[in-house]
């Protein structure tokens, strides 16, 4: 949007960047937005090891095993994983000083008129922009702001996901995946050199009713589902309670007739991204030398 001629300003509710989470596969178009963006050598840089794939039984025997795939040091390749620690490192570096980044706010309404989008933050403050775009998410504040609530057009899509990320390694050895899948119920870990994934998906043929800012109701729920599952499920279900730090939501999809209106466009998750399963970004430009919101 800079090259663009426009004014970038990121609003961010969290108080700083948010740090944590599972690793990120870099892979297919991405790599070249990425090479375009000036990016790319430092993703190779700290580019993690290929994995293995091991498909597990109940008893922890293997039924099947994908072998990592070979990689030259001198040539590059077609997919990245890196942490997402690091790649957020590398994403805010490059806009450090480019562009206004806010953190602690948020956007309370949006005025959309003919020349420009009057916004109000949390905080009270007004500002003017020429366009902004919601990237705010499954849940987006600025799709309910602009067209409605999530219930309008959020599509259930038969399922539920956990996952976190603990300090240990003793799970599953390290730069190895393992995946032990049952009838409705999926357990899958990542082992890396310092940390281990562990996520649990479960089917459900209805929508359940929960709070999605109910930490206790979910692990409730993941209990619920794999309670007497084999396989490490015992010593994965040991860690859902240890804090608060884990990812669990429905698999759904946000479905719209439109992305946009007026000033207003919504991106990625915020407009029609399968998630958690999936995530892509999508750009706009219009008129230049004025200021924009994503």
């Amino acid at each position: 949007m800079n090259r663009l001629g426009y004014r970038v300003t990121v609003i961010e509710v969290a108080s700083g960047l948010r740090k944590g989470g599972t690793p990120v596969d870099i892979e297919g178009e991405v790599i070249g937005v990425l090479a375009r963006m000036g990016m790319i050598d430092g993703v190779r840089a700290k580019a993690l090891p290929p994995r293995g794939l091991e498909f597990k039984n109940a008893d922890d025997s293997t039924v099947g095993v994908l072998e990592a795939r070979s990689v030259s040091d001198d040539a590059p390749t077609d997919r990245y994983e890196i942490h997402r620690d690091d790649l957020l490192e590398i994403l805010f570096a490059s806009v450090e000083g480019a562009a206004e980044v806010v953190f602690g706010r948020s956007i309370k309404h949006l005025e959309d008129g003919p020349d420009d989008v009057v916004v109000t933050f949390s905080d009270g403050s007004r500002r003017n922009f020429a366009l902004v775009f919601g990237c705010d998410g499954n849940r987006s504040n600025t799709r309910r702001l602009v067209f409605g609530g999530s219930e309008d057009f959020s599509f259930f899509m038969g399922g539920y996901f956990f996952i976190k990320v603990v300090p240990i390694t003793a799970l599953l050895p390290a730069n190895v995946s393992q995946v032990c899948s049952v009838p409705g119920r999926t357990a899958l870990l990542n082992g890396y050199d310092n940390q281990t994934d562990i996520a649990l998906a479960f089917r459900t043929e209805r929508e359940i009713d929960y709070d999605y800012r109910d930490r206790a109701q979910q692990r409730r729920m993941v209990y619920d589902h794999f309670d007497g599952l084999g396989w490490k499920v015992p010593a994965m279900l040991d860690h859902v309670d240890a804090d608060d730090e884990f990812y669990f939501d429905q698999l759904n999809q946000v479905r719209m007739p439109v992305w946009s209106t007026g000033r207003v466009a919504l991106l990625g998750d915020a407009a029609y991204c399968v998630s958690p399963v999936a995530g892509r970004r999508i750009a706009a430009s219009r008129s230049r030398s004025r200021r924009c919101l994503p």
